[in-house]
């Protein structure tokens, strides 16, 4: 018997053969193969999509992508999925956008998500969905083994590549290639200072969205690295794209993030066209070095891979494409994966884990506890501590020890906070205060002014909902409007606002820097940090060494005070040469520092690290580590140090000891400086959460008026 199956694409992008993106090109031949098959393939896409089966359009939002595209795209998309739900018999929903978790279909029939990209690109509550009968799976094994412990997932499908749509050509031309979307994932100003070093044309085919920062990334750090020998041609489709493919010396694949596959990387084995990449992720898993292409670890070693690419053998390229990603074989698994999760072939789906987890029990009804004072806050501190450990997403911003200091220290008012219990054990905290805008009362988060992330704390969705239901009983008798700050990207406030009791605005608030660290130290300059900058922190580091002893310090129960007194110290010092007062202009925020400073060494994220000389402190980095990741929050460094470059020899040490940890970033946190991207960090957004009553006109954060923002210190 036929399936009906309901493709969902990404709600920002077309469909089709010229699709730029993997994960709807893959939609695209998987709706070939259904319709080939005698089933009945329906898509969801934005209108000008093509596709084989039955096509269900939703608006292709108009630039600029901002988050209010970002909202109408969901509001459609959820809107047109209820619609085919409720119009068609429909056997499987299967959605391939990043942000499926935002528009996943009411209860019904199973729904499948492919996780196309890299585990960071998910935000944690979305690989646990609470509707039933929703799996997941993903397209290789070194994608897999990226998610977190306890991650559901069906075995993988890896993507194949069409045969008979890539063939080589009977001669290679002289120019290197770089192929697909233009951002700075996929590090196309590395490409084009690989091809400048080694002499040899490169040609950047692909499209820039109109997000911001692609654009941003565009116009500062490709277009004025093009010239005569290094060509953008913008996207391509078709025969031009099969003739670029097939007549390129190489394909140079210089991503900035741990790649799932590669799509245009089987396109060019499929080619006879050998692939020079940075080994990062599922490459590994795609390029027999020295047979098929070249895997280095380092930017810097692209040019002479490029040089070697074209002693590759086109036929060993072709021959590997044939036997190992045939197209065939990857619409063989989906269907078999569509008749499982229909039941047409008696086995029911069964994810396994990526490490082992006990099943999950059911769970228990929330009861809701609201407080209104510092102590009864501060008596919660062992429920919270233990619910940020297993939050997911949680910061050391939103800890106890990090907001109670601030209450005893910085907070205008008392604090109130939302505590949902599922029976003994705290699920969600909510915490918050109240200051006045005008004549408005405003409910913001705790910590502002000193916190680079401000979040709820909570173990999953529907105890972010719970919060949320809980603001919306509030709102009107104890406060105007919720003003929520500085949200990471991974805050279960987002999703929930989308079907809150409240009408929700949501805005970029502002940029943070992060960098991917890669498993060892030695490959940091591949992970995009400047080699110049890392050569410099060495050979600073041995000046040092001829002048005295030098040690690096890492805080701990006994030199904590010490350490904070040279940090205080550093850091007024060297803000005041430049005639500023810098971010400790009070003692209120020394006294803040000291307290949260002893409560995170207590929890084990303190990460307070000094370059000493002798004896004496030339700088001191504090920072954090939780959950895979660092933080570089506040620096010190002696003025008269300068010469010596003590911020680079303590950003480079710390970086190390991250990887060492096994760290997976560095946050670089706030702030647009210079330095950041010479470290490679790449800018991830927070985001402003306005929350009023559904009835009134819902406001517009993107420019808050003259004194909306919180009170800061």
């Amino acid at each position: 018997m036929p399936l009906t199956v309901l493709n969902v694409g990404f709600p920002l992008a077309r469909v089709g053969p010229d699709a730029v993106g993997g994960a709807e090109q893959v939609l695209w031949q998987l709706d070939r193969a259904l319709a080939a098959a005698g089933h009945r393939s329906l898509v969801l896409a934005p209108e000008g999509s093509r596709v084989a089966g039955e096509l269900l359009t939703v608006p292709l939002q108009a630039p600029p992508l901002d988050v209010a595209a970002w909202h109408r795209a969901h509001e459609a998309h959820r809107a047109a999925l209820r619609a085919a739900l409720a119009r068609e018999p429909i056997d499987v929903v299967h959605l391939h956008g990043v942000d499926f978790h935002a528009y996943l279909p009411p209860p019904g029939p199973p729904a499948l998500a492919t996780l196309h990209l890299p585990a960071a690109s998910y935000p944690g509550h979305a690989l646990h969905p609470a509707r039933p009968r929703t799996f997941l799976h993903c397209v290789s094994a070194s994608q897999r083994a990226a998610f977190p412990p306890g991650t559901a997932l069906l075995d993988d499908v890896p993507n194949g590549v069409d045969l008979g749509a890539f063939h080589p050509a009977l001669g290679k031309g002289s120019y290197a290639l770089a192929l697909g979307r233009v951002c700075p994932d996929k590090g196309v100003h590395l490409a084009l200072d690989a091809a400048a070093r080694a002499g040899v044309d490169l040609v950047v085919a692909g499209a820039v969205h109109p997000f911001p920062e692609h654009l941003r990334y565009f116009e500062e750090e490709v277009r004025p690295r093009l010239d005569r020998r290094r060509r953008f041609v913008g996207p391509v489709g078709g025969a031009r794209k099969r003739a670029l493919l097939a007549r390129a010396r190489c394909l140079v694949v210089a991503s900035q993030v741990a790649e799932t596959t590669s799509l245009v990387a089987l396109e060019a084995l499929a080619s006879g066209t050998p692939v020079v990449a940075l080994g990062r992720g599922a490459l590994r898993e795609v390029v027999e070095h020295g047979r098929t292409g070249f895997l280095v670890d380092r930017p810097e070693e692209l040019a002479a891979a490029i040089l070697q690419a074209s002693a590759l053998s086109p036929a060993d390229c072709r021959r590997a494409a044939e036997e190992r990603f045939p197209l065939a074989e990857t619409v063989r698994r989906y269907l078999a994966l569509y008749d499982r999760l229909a039941g047409r072939d008696g086995a029911p789906a069964s994810p396994r884990r990526a490490v082992p987890a006990p099943p999950a029990a059911p769970r228990a009804a929330l009861r809701l506890e609201e407080v209104g004072r510092f102590e009864q806050l501060a008596a919660a501190r062992g429920a919270w501590e233990e619910l940020w450990a297993r939050a997911p997403g949680a910061t050391p911003f939103s800890s106890p020890a990090w907001l109670l200091p601030w209450c005893e220290h910085l907070a205008t008012g008392p604090p109130r906070a939302l505590l949902a219990w599922r029976g003994r054990d705290l699920a969600a905290l909510l915490p918050v205060f109240t200051y006045r805008d005008g004549a408005a009362r405003v409910l913001g988060l705790l910590g502002g002014g000193v916190s680079d992330y401000q979040d709820l704390v909570a173990e999953d969705g529907a105890a972010a909902e719970a919060a949320l239901g809980w603001l919306a009983d509030r709102q009107g008798a104890a406060f105007d409007r919720c003003d929520l700050r500085a949200l990471p990207r991974s805050s279960l406030l987002l999703p929930a606002a989308e079907a809150a009791p409240l009408a929700a605005a949501r805005a970029e608030d502002d940029l943070c820097s992060v960098l991917a660290l890669p498993s060892r130290a030695a490959g940091l300059a591949a992970a995009g940090v400047s080699p110049g900058l890392l050569a410099g922190a060495r050979y600073q580091l041995r000046r040092l060494g001829r002048d005295g002893d030098v040690a690096f310090v890492r805080a701990d129960a006994a030199s904590l005070p010490d350490l904070l007194a040279d940090l205080f110290r550093l850091h007024r010092a060297r803000w005041a040469s430049r005639g500023r007062p810098g971010l400790l202009a009070s003692g209120r925020l020394e006294a803040f520092h000291a307290a949260a400073a002893r409560g995170l060494l207590a929890a084990g994220v303190l990460r307070l690290h000094a370059l000493r000389l002798a004896g004496r402190t030339l700088g001191v980095l504090h920072g954090f580590t939780a959950r895979g990741r660092a933080y570089a929050y506040l620096t010190g460094f002696a003025p008269e140090a300068a010469p010596r470059s003590p911020g680079s020899v303590l950003f480079a040490h710390a970086a190390e000891e991250a990887i060492a940890e096994g760290a997976r970033e560095l946050d670089f946190l706030r702030g647009r400086e210079p330095y950041k991207r010479r470290w490679g960090a790449q800018p991830r957004t927070t985001w402003r959460l306005v929350l009023t009553p559904r009835a009134a006109a819902r406001p517009s954060p993107a420019a808050p008026a003259p004194g909306s923002a919180p009170p800061s210190w």
